[in-house]
């Protein structure tokens, strides 16, 4: 009876010793998870100049690169936001407004905070802008946002000059 005793537990003791060592998410004895980043990304694109005049207003500029939002280390009510933004370089230690609003580049839809709560880019003397800021925004999980920029210190419609829409990666 001893005998069969100790066959049993020897026997389950391989058996766990099998299974953790076969696991690859076990580490020192933690089990180690995963954890996918949920984000928006969108692509910065050059938008023509709204003038409300009928004759063309001429070439747009090149503005090209990407933001991301991510959620702030699991804080769910700021999000992060990373801005890696080229352009023609400024004029006269030039900033540049923007904003995050739902919808769709195009759409004329309210921030959502306050145009305040954004303070402008600093440009580069070669043209670009890289930023990373925290805001008080709860991270959205659902919807459709754009971040539109506008020369100069102006947060009007008619005076965005790039935008980017946003897709959501969760």
């Amino acid at each position: 009876m001893h005998q069969l005793r100790s066959v049993l537990a020897l026997a389950t003791m391989a058996c766990v010793a099998s299974a953790c060592s076969s696991s690859s998410s076990h580490q020192g004895g933690t089990e180690q998870l995963s954890v996918k980043e949920m984000s928006w990304t969108g692509n910065v694109r050059a938008r023509e100049a709204r003038t409300g005049e009928a004759a063309p207003t001429g070439p747009t500029a090149i503005y090209q690169g990407t933001v991301r939002l991510t959620r702030t280390d699991g804080d769910i009510s700021r999000t992060s936001i990373h801005i890696l933004f080229s352009g023609p370089p400024p004029q006269n230690n030039e900033a540049m407004s923007w904003v995050l609003a739902s919808g769709r580049c195009g759409s004329v839809e309210a921030p959502v905070l306050p145009v305040s709560a954004f303070d402008p880019l600093d440009i580069g003397s070669n043209g670009r802008i890289e930023k990373s800021v925290t805001i008080p925004f709860e991270f959205p999980t659902s919807g459709m946002y754009h971040v539109d920029f506008f020369s100069g210190h102006s947060a009007r419609i008619t005076d965005v000059v790039a935008c980017a829409d946003l897709r959501y990666k969760g």
